[in-house]
């Protein structure tokens, strides 16, 4: 018993054949002089044989080689990618199912929060209708502009990265004729007061603010600093914090060594951070 026909490449869910198997001996086809039923089938859990080009499809099939022939026909269909082998006899062929038309895209993550100025990564990936990966490098668009920026506007992944302000939107993949959107959002920490530090220069005190959003500086923050030594209020300086994400304050004037007190608040917010410690 042998293979008459070659191997063969299918995409998954197509048809192949007629395939031939045919009584041998030593590469020779010899004729049945009785019946020959023959058991075929298949490696694959997706795999089906049929007599006919149309099915029904079942995953073995008994054919038979009629007394006086030397050979018979089937046909083969299945729709898990891969290399199945189909066997007869315990003579096997091993065929190929390559991937179907793209059928599907999807987008990882479907959906993101990214804070601004931070990045996040977004990749794609692609299936039949069976399935079956299918490689992909989609076209990668915003829906705006002002939601952030990309890395590329091609390939399997992209690196999105948000814009300075907060922003809602979609990120879309294209490829063949589908698209898919993730949705991304895109918030601004709000500003809090990490720390207020004072300490002794050269006989000046000075006080310092920080303000952080998230884990970056905060400029532009509108502050009230205030510093105390007792009851008694040494100044009230109301200002806005620099790139650095800092207010500074130094006294005009040379000041005792003392325990200072310093408080600062944010004005819109009033969320504040006090830290207090003898001025050196």
């Amino acid at each position: 018993m042998a293979f008459a026909s070659a191997p063969v490449s299918l995409a998954a869910g197509a048809v192949a054949g007629p395939l031939t198997l045919q009584l041998q001996t030593g590469g020779v086809a010899d004729t049945a002089t009785a019946d020959q039923p023959v058991a075929l089938t298949t490696s694959s859990p997706k795999g089906g044989f049929s007599t006919t080009a149309t099915g029904p499809w079942s995953p073995t099939l008994t054919v038979t080689i009629p007394a006086g022939a030397s050979s018979t026909a089937f046909y083969y269909t299945d729709s898990l990618a891969g290399t199945p082998a189909i066997t007869a006899r315990g003579v096997s062929q091993v065929e190929t199912v390559v991937p179907g038309p793209l059928a599907n895209l999807t987008v990882t993550p479907a959906s993101a929060s990214v804070r601004a100025g931070a990045s996040q990564t977004f990749s794609a990936a692609g299936a039949d209708a069976y399935g079956n990966a299918v490689a992909v490098a989609p076209a990668w668009a915003l829906s705006s502009s002002t939601l952030g920026r990309l890395s590329t506007a091609g390939g399997a992944s992209t690196v999105f990265t948000g814009s300075a302000r907060a922003a809602t939107g979609k990120l879309t993949a294209s490829s063949g004729g589908i698209s898919v959107a993730a949705s991304i959002i895109v918030t601004r920490p709000r500003p809090r007061v990490a720390g207020v530090g004072t300490r002794m220069v050269a006989g000046h005190l000075v006080a310092i603010a920080r303000v952080v959003a998230g884990s970056q500086p905060a400029a532009g923050v509108p502050l009230t600093l205030r510093v105390r030594r007792g009851s008694s209020i040494v100044a009230v300086v109301q200002g806005r914090t620099g790139a650095n994400g800092k207010l500074l304050w130094r006294s005009k004037k040379r000041v005792p060594r003392a325990v200072y007190v310093a408080r600062a608040v944010i004005r819109s917010r009033s969320t504040a951070s006090r830290t207090q410690h003898p001025a050196r």
